[in-house]
């Protein structure tokens, strides 16, 4: 895991983006168009702080429009805002790096003044027996060569920065945020932080 300074280490109130098809990942840069209202007001509250970190949440039904708290999972994305362009007929398009894997309170969730809010503690990555964990991590980098080799739409960066991954958890947040996976397997793997858990659902 890379080093943060005690700022980020800290629990933090932060405005939420609810993201609709997507899982935000750790480890990995992240884009999207903003068009509605709550997630233009998130976008900016955080750029209006100087940390620029905003709580990415996915929605549990991508087709609803007028999302409220309880139409988000709980387990998300801090992240940083990088850049926030904006495109024509008024909708904005916002690159995030993925920071670290975090957990809204229960009942920390509301909304203000048009912007969704949420109570971020950080969730620590859970190693256990170092050998287990370095048989399972050889599978899953067997499992996304062959992922790799019949998928043509991956990013040659992305390849090229799996190839110099030397973390587990870290090489999963990379490869499911590239590979074409259930939006529910998705979620389900950022949610679990034991390394060797995430590595047996990963390859299954």
């Amino acid at each position: 895991m890379e080093n943060r300074d005690n700022t980020i280490m800290n629990t933090n109130l932060l405005p939420i983006v609810p993201l609709r098809g997507k899982v935000a990942f750790p480890h990995t840069s992240i884009s999207f168009e903003v068009g509605r209202k709550v997630t233009l007001k998130a976008i900016e509250r955080a750029s209006n702080n100087d940390d620029r970190l905003v709580l990415i949440l996915t929605q549990k039904q991508t087709e609803k429009d007028d999302v409220e708290p309880s139409d988000l999972y709980t387990v998300g994305c801090v992240a940083k805002i990088k850049q926030v362009a904006q495109l024509s007929g008024g909708v904005i398009r916002v690159l995030c790096e993925g920071l670290y894997r975090a957990k809204a309170r229960a009942l920390s969730i509301s909304e203000s003044d048009g912007c969704i809010y949420g109570v971020a503690d950080e969730l620590p990555v859970r190693h256990g027996d170092e050998v287990l964990e370095e048989a399972y991590f050889r599978t899953a980098k067997a499992l996304v060569k062959d992922v790799l080799a019949t998928d043509g739409k991956i990013p040659k960066e992305t390849v090229v920065k799996l190839d110099k991954i030397e973390d587990a958890d870290e090489y999963i947040d990379v490869a499911l945020s590239a590979m074409r996976v259930r939006i529910d397997v998705k979620q389900l793997l950022l949610e679990e932080t034991h390394v060797v858990e995430r590595l047996k659902r990963f390859e299954q």
